[in-house]
């Protein structure tokens, strides 16, 4: 990977060994008499073209980049306090992970944002580098309405028609259902029980001063009790009140559960040739066979390490990608998945485990 721009001379190879040489008489048994020989390539000459003045993003050269996003939830019937997730993805062709950027999403303020570790990969086909990089962010809104989800874009440079251009997802507008909240009463003040005062001329003339004192520091110290037992009491009713009312309850499917409706979605994608969502489809079915739904589709193939599955994968994104023009039918594609699930029935993925080659014998 050049790191500046100019003209640069790679070096040509050099060869030095020795080969049998069948001119000549074998006189040590065995042996044949052997010569030296060398070989030298031809240098090549690389011209590395300069990043365009006034450049002002971050520097993706690439022939081909793509941006989509996908979530998982019902986005059209959110609440207030209920996660959904969002996993933006962006693949570039020509370019290795390490070179693409973050993507720079925003939210409103009446979102929550909790943001996973992103995850990058590189696959290479006939000298062709593809990369991706998937960023996961899970959305608690804490208000109800409408929002609008700006524009997400990420500038890149174009190699082939030499202009800068923007991989985009439109913005979106939300709109986000108010929580039902059930209020409890409050709790009634205790009545407290005043005595009356005693008249001066009920009292003993000796005794008067003496029972006034100790009657309205009896009566000092029972408020002070009291108002402490009724704030103690508003507080506790405060948080079983509030613990009541946001509450934030997911139950994760199993795999079995979740590998029908996973299946039934790239099944449809290939048969209507939807190229849009069929990557996001396939990733999501064979994580779910691997055990692990949030698993990338790269370390799904290699977990699985089912030749036929990587070869028709590998067409596909050579074909979507790559320089020369992949087929047109999904077929063979469809034939291999469907013989990957068959397996699957047949002995259920569990945790830690793989799934045997189809032709163990191939």
């Amino acid at each position: 990977m050049p790191q500046k721009s100019g003209t640069f001379t790679v070096q040509a190879p050099y060869f030095e060994g020795e080969m049998l040489d069948n001119s000549t008489r074998r006189s040590f048994g065995f042996f044949n008499r052997t010569r030296s020989v060398n070989r030298v390539g031809k240098n090549q000459f690389l011209t590395v073209k300069p990043i365009p003045d006034n450049y002002n993003f971050h520097w993706l050269p690439s022939e081909l980049v793509d941006l989509h996003d996908e979530w998982q939830g019902d986005l059209n019937n959110l609440k207030v306090g209920e996660p959904i997730t969002r996993t933006l993805t962006l693949n570039a062709v020509g370019v290795v992970e390490a070179q693409l950027p973050e993507i720079n999403s925003q939210y409103p303020d009446t979102i929550k944002t909790y943001p996973d570790q992103a995850e990058t990969a590189t696959v290479q086909h006939n000298g062709t580098f593809v990369s991706q990089r998937k960023e996961s962010v899970a959305l608690i809104p804490n208000a109800d309405g409408t929002v609008t989800l700006p524009e997400v874009s990420v500038p890149w440079f174009n190699t082939k028609t030499g202009k800068t251009q923007f991989a985009t997802i439109p913005e979106k507008k939300i709109t986000i259902g108010a929580l039902a909240k059930t209020h409890s009463p409050a709790p009634a003040l205790p009545q407290q029980n005043v005595p009356e005062p005693r008249q001066p001329s009920d009292l003993p003339t000796d005794a008067a001063p003496l029972q006034l004192v100790e009657s309205n520091a009896i009566w000092s110290i029972s408020s002070w009790v009291l108002l402490a037992l009724w704030l103690l009491t508003l507080l506790m009713w405060f948080i079983s009140s509030r613990n009541k009312t946001v509450s934030i309850e997911k139950t994760p499917q199993s795999p079995i559960d979740e590998e029908p409706a996973a299946w039934k979605a790239l099944a449809q994608a290939i048969k209507n040739k939807d190229e849009k969502n069929l990557t996001n489809y396939l990733q999501h079915w064979l994580a779910v066979l691997c055990g692990n739904p949030q698993q990338s589709l790269v370390h799904s193939v290699e977990q699985l390490q089912n030749k036929q599955l990587k070869e028709q994968i590998t067409l596909y994104f050579n074909g979507k990608f790559g320089a020369q023009e992949g087929t047109k039918s999904l077929e063979p594609m469809m034939d291999t998945v469907k013989a990957v699930r068959k397996q699957y029935k047949q002995h259920p993925k569990t945790k830690g485990t793989k799934l045997s080659p189809l032709y163990p014998n191939a």
